[in-house]
């Protein structure tokens, strides 16, 4: 297993794709997707083996908090495109693979504010509302310049957020303890504007080339330009 110093810009001066979870991925091209290193998220396993990201990252509970959950994991942990994958440390016990590293979140380190941007997310992690939070602190760390996002509508619909309710009737997605879409979406431009003041502030850009966005943090550009 690579030390987690090593994963320290790793990627300086390069160009990020991160891939939201918004119905708006299906617009693009999947050799789009596969153009830079890319950050996939949750249930971006629906999409092997057309297509494994080359990091992936899952901190929420309820994505890892049964077996059959755990299970779908195993493709994506396998497949050659797949670098490494940071997952939450209260379940990474589950998985014996030399690919996984832990991340957990600030509460768990009786921080006031768990929202803060973090400087080295592989000790302790900002969350808050969103799971793109923590994929653009990743690639913060990393050393990319550029970060490209894509999916990323501001909106739960789609099947590449949650797992499939009728296999995992448990399983609900929404926006949970927000309460509304809005307050949701209000919670995650909080993370956004911050990321993009951290990124701004060293030099480095947020791009959302999502074709279907109520995102307004960052700004927004035609993907074409990039492919």
């Amino acid at each position: 297993m690579d030390s987690y110093t090593s994963f320290k810009d790793r990627h300086a001066g390069q160009t990020a794709l991160i891939l939201g979870n918004g119905p708006s991925l299906a617009d693009l091209p999947v050799s789009f997707w596969k153009k830079y290193p890319s950050f996939g998220v949750n249930r971006i396993t629906f999409a092997l083996p057309e297509f494994c990201p080359t990091y992936y990252s899952c901190i929420g509970g309820n994505q890892l908090d049964t077996p059959a959950k755990r299970e779908t994991l195993g493709p994506l942990l396998d497949h050659p495109d797949l670098e490494a994958a940071f997952l939450n440390r209260l379940f990474a016990c589950w998985f014996r693979h030399e690919k996984v590293h832990t991340i957990l979140s600030g509460r768990y380190y009786g921080l006031e504010d768990v929202r803060g941007f973090s400087l080295d997310p592989l000790v302790c992690v900002g969350v808050y509302a969103t799971q793109t939070y923590i994929s653009l602190q990743l690639a913060y760390y990393m050393g990319f310049t550029t970060a490209l996002l894509i999916g990323l509508d501001g909106t739960y619909a789609g099947k590449w957020h949650a797992y499939d309710e009728d296999a995992f009737p448990g399983f609900k997605s929404g926006p949970g303890i927000y309460g509304t879409d809005e307050n949701w979406r209000a919670a995650c431009e909080t993370v956004y504007s911050l990321s993009r003041r951290v990124y701004e502030a060293d030099g480095r850009w947020i791009l959302n080339l999502s074709t279907q966005t109520v995102i307004e943090s960052f700004e927004q550009m035609d993907w074409r330009a990039w492919a």
